[in-house]
């Protein structure tokens, strides 16, 4: 995100980011302690926690993602600038998600002793069409990347009721999804595309807009009776074919709901998280291999699994990718790690403004206007 654009940061999104890293990262720790039998006190409390999060976070996640879509590229898609860095966005996308999946898979094949999930030769042959763990994420926004860019530039901008029938339809592809396909990567598409579609549509036409209608208070009273059935009943929504999609939209909107009263009542708090989600993308890229080594450090001592070390474990795996963030922007090579394309790009910008007489690098741009507002 470059600099003009981080000045427009809503804080009421990048709280709802770090809100749901943060479940991502409890999430990848309660499934990992699950499966190696650690948790032996409060299983059943777990169990519900971790079908709780499962309902709805990566839902949310691809809500905000399509909202940011629209913010970024889809409201001036006519700008043949905007159709660069959206092309730019999308290359920066895949190298992420090549370069950190064949990583991950390095690391489980070179440490394929010591942790809990191997993989195979044939795993890392099929990464452009089966992503690895987490990384399916990455894979699926650069699908809907790629579908919404190449949609924009056949159709243009299309009517309002053209907007809700697609929303519509996709909606009804989502409560499907678990029927009309058993390999995961395609389910998820599927899935996650009406999210994916409706943030988008609700940057263009205003998530105020749309609270003001009944679903706002039906999507409270939902989550309010949907959780009091998973923690108190050990209801599993997210396994159930079109409750998982009406669950995991009706969570996220009820969400996103809280989220904007909270930003006149309890700004603090909001702030804390808006800065976890500044860092999202580095938490989820990174955090997984803390995951693996906090439980092999709590296996090794003996650590009773407790919620205290739960929580620290979670607290250790989002603090430890943002000392890693800010180590490398203090080094000058974050942007190499997040955005790896436009890195090189800029550095070969650079590279010609100083061969080049007369012409100036973006860094020298930013100090000349920094300048100037002095």
């Amino acid at each position: 995100m470059s600099d003009r654009e981080s000045k427009k940061r809503l804080i009421w999104v990048d709280a709802l980011k770090g809100f749901t890293i943060l479940l991502v990262v409890l999430g990848h720790d309660l499934r990992g302690l699950q499966s190696e039998k650690m948790i032996v006190t409060g299983v059943a409390f777990w169990k519900a926690a971790n079908s709780w999060i499962y309902s709805f976070h990566m839902m949310l996640f691809f809500i905000l993602s399509g909202y940011l879509f629209y913010r970024v590229y889809e409201a001036a898609i006519d700008d043949r600038q905007t159709h660069r860095r959206l092309w730019l966005h999308v290359a920066d996308m895949a190298v992420l998600y090549y370069a950190y999946s064949i990583l991950l898979w390095a690391s489980r094949f070179i440490l394929s002793k010591a942790v809990h999930t191997h993989v195979s030769w044939k795993q890392l042959l099929l990464i452009p069409i089966s992503p690895l763990e987490l990384y399916w994420f990455i894979w699926t926004l650069l699908v809907y990347y790629l579908i919404t860019a190449l949609l924009f530039r056949l159709l243009g901008r299309v009517d309002r009721k053209v907007e809700l029938i697609s929303l519509l339809g996709l909606l009804c592809l989502s409560m499907l999804s678990g029927l009309l396909s058993k390999i995961d990567v395609i389910e998820k598409t599927a899935f996650y595309a009406v999210g994916f579609a409706f943030g988008s549509y609700s940057g263009r036409h205003g998530f105020s807009r749309i609270r003001k209608a009944p679903v706002s208070v039906v999507a409270a009273i939902f989550t309010l009776i949907v959780t009091v059935g998973v923690f108190l009943l050990r209801w599993t929504p997210h396994t159930v074919p079109v409750l998982n999609t009406v669950t995991a939209m009706l969570f996220s909107f009820a969400f996103i709901d809280l989220t904007f009263l909270l930003v006149h009542t309890a700004k603090p708090l909001l702030n804390g998280f808006a800065f976890l989600g500044q860092y999202s993308l580095v938490i989820y890229l990174l955090h997984l291999y803390f995951v693996g080594i906090d439980r092999r450090i709590v296996k090794k001592l003996g650590l009773p699994v407790s919620a205290l070390t739960i929580l620290l474990c979670t607290a250790v795996e989002t603090a430890l990718p943002i000392l890693v963030a800010l180590l490398l922007k203090r080094l000058g090579v974050y942007e190499l790690f997040v955005r790896p394309v436009t890195w090189a790009l800029n550095r070969k910008q650079q590279k010609r403004g100083k061969s080049s007489p007369g012409r100036h690098s973006k860094i020298e741009e930013k100090t000349e206007k920094k300048l100037d507002r002095q």
